[in-house]
C-alpha cells in the first residue's frame, strides 16, 4: 500500500516542514518511499540498532504499522507483515512482568495525545529477552484515528552496561543523573540522591542545582572530565569525590556518556555511579588506591561502536518531511534515559 503525503503530514501532527531533501527531492513530501530512508535514519541515529515506525489506531481501538524501517525486523524479531494490519502480535512479545505498565501507559497516551516513551523487555521467540526503549508521537488525523510516527531502539546492550557497573562495584543500587554542558544538574534519581545523603531528589536539587557545584574539586575537574568526554564519547569507572547533605564527602564509581543533537553538538551527559567510599577508605588506610587506574576512556565496551557523529543533514542537504519531524520532535526525547 502506497503512503499518501497527506497521511505522511497528518502523522507527522499536520506541521509541513521548509526544508526538503536536496539529493532526493521527488521523495521529499513522503519520506517513506525513499530508497534512502534507512541510510538516513543510520546518519541521523548513529550507533544505535534503532526502527522508525507509522502506527494508527482506530476508533474501535484496533492499532496497526502501515510503515515501518527496514531495521524494524532487526530490532523487534518480527517481521513487518506480521503486524502491517494488526499489532496484536508485538503485545504477545512484551514480557509479562512489563506488559501492565506498556499497555496502560500507551492506553493513557492515546486518550491524552501525548508523547508515549517507555523501557521495556520483550521474549523474542529464539529465546532470551531484549530491552527495547521506545517513543511514540500521537496526533489525530481529522477522521476519528490517532496517527504518529514512533522510534523503537534496542538499548539491551545499554541496560548490561548498567548491571555491569553493579556486578563491578559489588553493590545493589545504581544513582542516574544527567545534566547539561554547564553542569546543572537536568534529572536525578531517587538512589543518586540517596546515595548523596538525600531523602529525595527534590532535596537534592535545593541543596546543589549543579554537578559542578557538588563535585569536591569544583570547575576545574568538572571542565576536565567534560572536555575529554566531548571527545571520547564515553568514560567509564571514573572515581570522583562528591559533597553530601551532611557536610562530608562520597566516592562515587561514575560512567559517563555523551549525550549529541543532530549536528552531532554535545548538548547533555548522563552518569550511572555507585557508592564506593567504604572501598575507599579500606584501600587508604591499606596505602593503596586502585580506583584511580580503573578509569578508561573511550567508547564502553558493553554499548555499540559508535562512530563519528555524521548528522543526515549537512551542508544544503536537508531532510525530508518524515526525518525533519523525527529529529524535531522525536530523537531527542528517545535519548532521555528513563530513571526509575
Amino acid at each position: 500500500m502506497s503512503t499518501t503525503p497527506q497521511e505522511t503530514l497528518a502523522a507527522c501532527g499536520g506541521r509541513r516542514r521548509p526544508r526538503g531533501c536536496a539529493a532526493r527531492p521527488e521523495h521529499a513530501a513522503c519520506g517513506e518511499a525513499c530508497p534512502d530512508l534507512s541510510t538516513c535514519l543510520r546518519k541521523l541515529i548513529p550507533g544505535w540498532a534503532c526502527a522508525l515506525i507509522r502506527f494508527t489506531l482506530d476508533s474501535g481501538g484496533r492499532a496497526c504499522l502501515p510503515f515501518a524501517s527496514g531495521s524494524f525486523e532487526s530490532v523487534h524479531s518480527m517481521s513487518l507483515e506480521a503486524v502491517h494490519r494488526d499489532t496484536t502480535p508485538l503485545f504477545h512479545m512484551v514480557h509479562p512482568e512489563d506488559f501492565d505498565r506498556v499497555l496502560v501507559s500507551m492506553m493513557h497516551s492515546a486518550r491524552t495525545l501525548s508523547p508515549w516513551q517507555q523501557e521495556y523487555r520483550i521474549l523474542p521467540q529464539e529465546g532470551g529477552q531484549r530491552w527495547l526503549r521506545s517513543c511514540l508521537l500521537p496526533h489525530p488525523d481529522g477522521r476519528g484515528n490517532v496517527v504518529g510516527y514512533g522510534l523503537i531502539a534496542d538499548v539491551t546492550e545499554e541496560r548490561r552496561a548498567r548491571d555491569e557497573l553493579l556486578e563491578l562495584c559489588g553493590l545493589g543500587q545504581v544513582g542516574v543523573f544527567r545534566a547539561d554542558c554547564s553542569g546543572r544538574y537536568l534529572e536525578v534519581n531517587r538512589q543518586y540522591a540517596e546515595l548523596c545523603g538525600f531523602q529525595s531528589p527534590e532535596l537534592l536539587l535545593q541543596r546543589f542545582s549543579s554537578f559542578r557545584e557538588q563535585c569536591l574539586e569544583g570547575a576545574e575537574e568538572h571542565g576536565a572530565m567534560l572536555r575529554v568526554l566531548d571527545r571520547v564519547e564515553a568514560i567509564q569507572l571514573y572515581a570522583l569525590a562528591l559533597r553530601t547533605a551532611d557536610g562530608g564527602v562520597a566516592w562515587i564509581s561514575l560512567n559517563l556518556r555523551a549525550q549529541r543533537d543532530g549536528q552531532g553538538r554535545m548538548t547533555a551527559w548522563e552518569g550511572f555511579c555507585a557508592d564506593i567510599t567504604e572501598q575507599m577508605q579500606r584501600q587508604v588506610l591499606a596505602g593503596r588506591c586502585d580506583a584511580f587506574s580503573r578509569a578508561s576512556f573511550g567508547d564502553d565496551p558493553a554499548l555499540p561502536a559508535r562512530r563519528k557523529k555524521e548528522p543526515a543533514e549537512a551542508g544544503s542537504q536537508g531532510l525530508c518531511q518524515v526525518l525533519a519531524h523525527v529529529r524535531a520532535d522525536i530523537l531527542w526525547r528517545l535519548r532521555l534515559p528513563r530513571l526509575s
